[in-house]
């Protein structure tokens, strides 16, 4: 009779899935006691994406027989499915106890500890798989290092990588995390030599190239950066960030024309990505054409209406001119509304209050903004105009004085250490 079933579900799977079910059904509520019944069940509803009815028949197969492999994953992968992500881990390390050697297995483990914030538990796990050895230890051993990257143990996984890119060295996998250990360490130079030797024929070297542009960038080697990055973009693999990142090498070498024209010439050629659009306006403020940046913001908006970005960076131009502080109000709010928590969008609410005269409000964003962002030094300016405003003339120099000992744009220091010489003579004259 089980037979029959079992046969009449191969029929109609594949064909009519909902009708197997059925039948499925139909074998388990008759002869409960079928493993393959409730095996067979929890399959078909997986398939159906029904992972939440897959629960109990997955179950009752692997109590029925829970020394099964299959079945045991089977469980487990429903258990993981449902959220259930501790009794799925139980579950796996049964079955990694059946078979130590199973890389699918320990590679589910992995996800799951980190899903529930075990890490140790998963370097231990990888661990006793390395010492096994065969030819599953390097990509052991890279797991182990994404761990290790995720614990913030960035040398402790770079030189786990080295000591794999000197043991494979024609692997392009490792040489590539090899480089990229390297430049979390950041000893730029030894990294750079390691993205560049990943061969022109390996599927990592856009990748490494990449790479190569995101360091020569931060190391201020802008003309190298930009020549690497025009060569990217015409990469037959070249994406959309592409075209971002060659167009921010521009903007951190002042070329902010060229800029403006590579955020373009990108968004022509990937249109889906107002992201470019909104570089484009970025850097066409920065290079002094703020009319023509309002207009692209304001494209951007239309094209993107949960651009929170662009809500902020419009209604900030507004209130820096002291313009327009309505729209900028209603601007600002949704792109709070979009992002509450971002403390550069509260700085910018803070000093629209401040426009507005409403010192109060403006404290209270401004304060909420600099526990967000403590080390933004334009927020303490700000913070400290305010204090300025509201008489307290020691509390503004205390803020000034904070925030000339913060990473600044050019543009932005000047201006505070006029404030703060004005104050330390305002301060002087009260006998403070």
């Amino acid at each position: 009779m089980e037979q029959a079933y079992v046969e009449l579900i191969e029929l109609y799977h594949g064909k009519n899935t909902p009708k197997a079910i059925v039948v499925a059904r139909e074998l388990t509520k008759n002869i409960p006691g079928s493993v393959v019944g409730w095996s067979v069940l929890s399959r078909l509803l997986l398939s159906a994406n029904n992972h939440k009815e897959a629960l109990i028949p997955a179950r009752r197969a692997w109590e029925m027989q829970s020394n099964n492999p299959t079945l045991t994953q089977i469980y487990a992968i429903v258990l993981q499915l449902n959220g259930k992500s501790k009794q799925a881990v139980r579950i796996y390390e049964q079955l990694y106890r059946m078979d130590p050697t199973d890389q699918e297995t320990t590679a589910r483990m992995v996800e799951l500890y980190r899903e529930i914030g075990n890490l140790e538990d998963a370097l231990a796990l990888l661990d006793e798989m390395a010492k096994q050895g065969g030819t599953g230890k390097p990509a052991v051993l890279m797991q182990k290092a994404l761990i290790l990257w995720e614990l913030k143990r960035f040398q402790q996984a770079s030189d786990l990588l080295q000591g794999l890119a000197k043991e494979f060295p024609d692997s392009d996998r490792v040489r590539y995390l090899s480089a990229i250990g390297l430049e979390r360490t950041e000893q730029w130079a030894p990294a750079l030599a390691a993205y560049e030797s990943v061969p022109a024929n390996s599927s990592f070297h856009y990748h490494s190239d990449f790479r190569r542009v995101v360091i020569l960038k931060q190391i201020k080697k802008y003309d190298e950066a930009a020549a690497l990055g025009r060569q990217l973009v015409e990469d037959k693999q070249a994406d959309w960030d592409a075209w971002g990142m060659l167009s921010g090498v521009y903007a951190d070498a002042d070329r902010f024309k060229d800029a403006v024209e590579a955020a373009d010439e990108g968004y022509k050629k990937f249109p889906e990505r107002p992201r470019l659009l909104f570089l484009k306006g970025v850097y066409l403020e920065k290079s002094g054409n703020r009319d023509a940046c309002i207009e692209t913001m304001r494209l951007v908006l239309a094209k993107d209406p949960t651009n929170s970005s662009a809500y902020n960076y419009l209604g900030y131009l507004f209130v820096e001119k002291g313009e327009n502080l309505d729209e900028a109000e209603t601007l600002i709010k949704k792109a709070l509304e979009l992002k509450p928590d971002d403390g550069f969008y509260l700085d910018s609410l803070g000093w629209l209050y401040y426009q507005k005269k409403d010192y109060g409000k403006a404290t209270a964003a401004l304060e909420k903004a600099l526990k967000i962002e403590p080390k933004e030094g334009v927020i303490m300016e700000h913070l400290g105009d305010v204090r300025k405003m509201s008489g307290d003339d020691k509390g503004a120099r205390d803020l000034y004085e904070s925030a000339l000992k913060t990473q600044l744009e050019p543009r932005d220091r000047p201006r505070i250490e006029d404030k703060l010489r004005d104050a330390l003579k305002d301060t002087k004259k009260a006998g403070n």
